[in-house]
């Protein structure tokens, strides 16, 4: 059993100022996530790590951004059991929601 700091980390690649905000598909490896908010003042990160929270049924506080704050391209880490988060990220990437 994985202990309370397992975790599984991904790639995201960020769309923001989209016209609504979605989690899916795949661009170049990484989860493609679309946002409404703007990559100002880490107003879009904040969206990021709240949008895949969400897609992922974790709490907001199960997220953390690890490093891309100012790129579109994003190493998030979700808290959980990772085998359970990795196959719920990949099922998102074959999707084509964005």
């Amino acid at each position: 059993m994985p202990g309370p700091d397992a975790g599984f980390d991904f790639w995201v690649h960020v769309h923001p100022r989209a016209s609504r905000e979605l989690v899916g598909g795949e661009h170049d490896g990484a989860l493609r996530v679309a946002v409404r908010a703007a990559p100002s003042d880490g107003e879009a990160n904040r969206a990021v790590c709240r949008a895949v929270a969400a897609a992922l049924e974790l709490k907001n506080r199960q997220i953390s951004l690890i490093s891309g704050g100012k790129s579109r391209r994003k190493r998030l880490r979700a808290q959980g059991d990772p085998q359970v988060l990795a196959s719920r990220v990949q099922a998102l990437r074959e999707t084509s929601s964005v």
